[in-house]
């Protein structure tokens, strides 16, 4: 059998065995009896028969031996992935399963960035997930390996070539060898007119009446502007609305808008395309989580085409930090509907970069506007890869593929060991980015106890998941607000870890084991994988429930995938989970019961009556003074009545290189200036 070596992004596999099944093979299709995936071919399910000389993809996680269920008809190369295994007619092969995402995803991006496969079924393939139960090429590594090194940055034996001469060499001599030589990764030097993101996972969506994630409200924002946006300093500023006027009731808002301002495919921005973009959020049959964004507006018109007036039924607090959603162009839905993916992956907005180009799974590039209305950017072109693995991201970083990314915890604690080794970067630091909570599903019926969701406060370790996971890097949780914002109670009574109570507490509310509210069945938690700190995270939360008793079943999805099950669907006992910090101090959206409907972010299913009042008060109330007092209430009530618990407030480190300035840390990250980032003088 020929074995090859083959390197992604520091990732060294090495001996894989590509084999040749001969005519009539047979192989176990025990566990995918219901075998979907367009690379199977079966004499009862013959989709996308395979062409001679193309490389298949055998069966997945097979054991023991082989059955009748599924063969090759032709001479084929088969890549075989999975568990431990026996091939027949080519002897004993002995395949190790990946330890984790990273490992697959690394094959995976290998295997579309050379083409090993027909185009066609590579763009056919959907995404599923491994709980779905559907055999799709993400939930599956596309190769068979003997040996799986991980590499350990010792500056050696590196395997530089990405990508191989597959078809040159791919049927020399019907089974074959490809060589792979060693050397120093070739860090050229970065182009100056070209800056690369490494971003773990990809947008959700990029149409601003969509966006529910961090990764999507970022990108978005390059591509796209709102009326208003918040400042570094949390105070509001005019984008496309040049200014604005209150009525002295505070039930009138008027916007002057920008004049001149383009759209991407050249057409004017207007204010009909603001009345567009209200009414399509706002309306019944748009499935966006954004339907209460606007507050009690009673109506907005077009003055003319350069005045917008909003009217509310009341004098709504957040009214300026709602208008910052990026507005749509109306002129571009004339004929095709909103919610058409197709304008994804061609977006026309206002901003100052336009997508180029969207590899799904792989990378996004956007090029610079040279129209946009403050100037166009002086970086002209982004890349933004999408590369799920720390390790994978951090190696990019280094051998010069990557220019800025977020550092892992683990990965800022070695920078802090090792200060002086990389010094062709710098290091930036934002505090309280975002916070970590795991939350109630509040539908299950023993966390409608209020008590036993005290109890679980007590019974989580919070520093231990701060020095252990995020290497001190934050400080503990205590509710939705980030601290040091005028809107926030820093004076919060907090639970002190304590398990002996807690194990009191939830004995004396009868939730033990086997009992009506609390079965024998281990509770369900659900995160999401692409977060290493994460799966950590929950391991803590796991070993600190099982010391009361208490089984929990840790389990991951993809992003898409979790918002799907978990957010939509509601399929969950606990959930872990990360939120950036909304800087806007109106959390209706979040905790409000009334946005409890599938989709909407309120997917804890929290009611509180109290809560309820305050947070529609604290939104009809424009002096700050009064709004303060309102929230303070909000989360002195969640002390007493947990929705969730806020585990830490953690900060974000990023590693950028040298040659670019601009780059300005703030409550808001660092990427919300990304257009004046400019290269360092020469």
């Amino acid at each position: 059998m020929a074995a090859y070596n083959f390197s992604w992004h520091g990732k060294l596999f090495t001996n894989v065995q590509l084999i040749r099944v001969k005519k009539g093979f047979l192989v176990n299709n025990r566990n995918s009896p219901d075998y979907s995936s367009p690379f199977y071919h079966s004499p009862t399910k013959p989709n996308f028969p395979p062409h001679d000389g193309d490389i298949m993809h055998g069966g997945m996680g097979f054991r023991g031996r082989p059955e009748p269920g599924s063969y090759w008809q032709r001479d084929r190369i088969l890549f075989d992935v999975g568990y431990e295994q026996e091939v027949l007619r080519q002897g004993l092969l002995k395949v190790r399963y990946w330890k984790n995402w990273g490992e697959r995803e690394a094959f995976n991006t290998w295997v579309a960035r050379n083409r090993i496969f027909h185009k066609k079924w590579w763009d056919d393939v959907s995404y599923g997930t491994d709980l779905s139960y559907r055999h799709t090429l993400r939930n599956h590594t596309l190769t068979i390996g003997l040996d799986y090194q991980r590499y350990k940055d010792k500056g050696d034996k590196l395997f530089p070539n990405e990508r191989l001469p597959f078809k040159s060499t791919l049927f020399a001599a019907g089974l074959f060898l490809v060589v792979v030589a060693c050397g120093a990764p070739d860090a050229s030097p970065p182009d100056q007119n070209q800056l690369v993101l490494a971003f773990p996972a990809e947008p959700a969506a990029l149409n601003p009446v969509f966006l529910a994630d961090n990764t999507s409200f970022t990108i978005s924002g390059w591509l796209f502007n709102g009326l208003t946006k918040i400042q570094p300093d949390l105070r509001i500023a005019g984008e496309l609305a040049e200014s604005w006027q209150f009525s002295p009731n505070g039930h009138r808002l008027t916007f002057s808008l920008r004049r001149g301002v383009k759209w991407h495919d050249g057409q004017e921005f207007a204010a009909d395309d603001v009345v567009f973009t209200y009414r399509t959020i706002t309306s019944p049959d748009i499935p966006t989580p954004l339907k209460s964004q606007f507050g009690p507006v009673r109506r907005v018109t077009a003055r003319d085409r350069y005045t917008v007036v909003v009217d509310y039924d009341e004098p709504f607090g957040s009214a300026l930090e709602s208008w910052t959603v990026g507005i749509v162009p109306q002129h571009v839905f004339q004929h095709r509907a909103v919610t058409d993916p197709a304008y994804d992956r061609s977006p026309i907005g206002t901003g100052p970069y336009r997508l180029r180009d969207w590899l799904p799974g792989q990378q996004l590039v956007l090029e610079s506007f040279p129209d946009f209305f403050l100037g166009p950017p002086m970086i002209q072109r982004l890349i933004i890869k999408i590369i799920p693995d720390p390790t994978t991201r951090f190696f990019a970083l280094k051998t010069g593929k990557v220019d800025v990314m977020e550092l892992t915890p683990a990965q800022y604690d070695e920078l802090k060991r090792h200060p002086n080794k990389w010094p062709e970067f710098a290091l930036f630091r934002t505090t309280a980015s975002r916070y970590g909570f795991l939350g109630f599903n509040h539908l299950h019926p023993g966390f409608r106890n209020r008590q036993v969701r005290q109890a679980f406060s007590m019974a989580i370790n919070k520093a231990a998941i701060i020095q252990g996971v995020f290497k001190g890097l934050g400080s503990p949780g205590h509710s939705p607000f980030p601290p040091g914002t005028w809107y926030s109670h820093d004076q919060l009574p907090d639970y002190p870890y304590n398990p002996t109570k807690a194990k009191e507490i939830l004995k004396k509310q009868a939730f033990t084991p086997g009992s009506a509210v609390a079965s024998g069945n281990p509770l369900i938690l659900a995160t999401n994988y692409e977060s290493k700190e994460n799966l950590l995270t929950a391991q803590i939360i796991q070993e600190n429930l099982q010391s009361l008793g208490i089984l929990l079943k840790i389990r991951t999805f993809d992003w898409l995938t979790f918002r799907h099950l978990v957010i939509n669907k509601r399929h969950f006992d606990l959930v872990l989970l990360e939120r950036h910090f909304l800087w806007d101090p109106d959390l209706y959206m979040l905790w409000h019961s009334s946005q409890t409907k599938e989709g909407a972010w309120n997917f804890l299913n929290y009611h509180h009556p109290e809560v309820d009042c305050l947070l529609a008060k604290a939104r009809r109330t424009l002096k700050r003074s009064q709004r303060r007092a309102f929230y303070r209430q909000v989360q002195e009530i969640m002390v007493l009545d947990p929705p969730c618990v806020f585990l830490y407030n953690c900060d974000a480190v990023f590693l950028a290189r040298t040659t670019l300035k601009g780059i300005s840390p703030s409550p808001l990250g660092i990427f919300y200036n990304l257009p004046h980032w400019h290269p360092a003088s020469p």
